[in-house]
């Protein structure tokens, strides 16, 4: 069988969903404790994820809506 891997930050930041096991950030569930650990932290992917033709303000949505803004 083979298993995809991806990189850890996908775990970190919800993501993808993990099979069993916990991920803790800062000593924290990063599922209980997501909005938290999202407002500390900050994300870049190592290679573009999107959609050649996706739009700014679409982007923005998208990867908006995971954080809170203050």
């Amino acid at each position: 069988m083979s298993r995809l891997q991806f990189p850890p930050g996908m775990l970190i930041m919800n993501l993808i969903r993990k099979d069993g096991g916990e991920v803790a950030v800062f000593g924290s569930n990063n599922i209980e404790h997501e909005e938290e650990i999202k407002s500390r932290i900050g994300f870049v992917y190592d290679k573009p994820n999107f959609y050649d033709d996706l739009k700014f303000n679409d982007l923005k949505k998208v990867v908006g809506s995971k954080y809170i803004t203050v």
